[in-house]
């Protein structure tokens, strides 16, 4: 599963259920998005997280940096039109 994962990410080739990865993408987007307006919007009504404000800044950063590997992930893993080159054949002279 890995190795086909890996192999996903090169130009030409693509995960085989590209919409459930999609959709997948699109959940977690949705879940990040309700998340950050969550926690946003408590405070407005009185409720306040035992978490400093630079806590929930670090949070959000990794959050962010997390859902954005996993949408580069899928964007070329589920797309034949991009990825990384192919593999070269080594050069056979010494």
């Amino acid at each position: 599963m890995i190795t086909e994962m890996i192999e996903a990410l090169q130009a030409g080739k693509q995960l085989e259920n590209s919409a459930g990865w999609k959709n997948a993408q699109a959940t977690a987007n949705a879940i990040a998005a309700i998340i950050a307006a969550g926690v946003s919007g408590l405070s407005l009504f009185g409720v306040h997280l035992p978490i400093t404000h630079e806590q929930i800044v670090t949070l959000g950063s990794a959050g962010a940096v997390l859902l954005g590997l996993f949408n580069s992930y899928t964007t070329a893993a589920t797309t034949k039109s991009v990825g990384l080159p192919p593999k070269s054949a080594p050069d056979s002279e010494p």
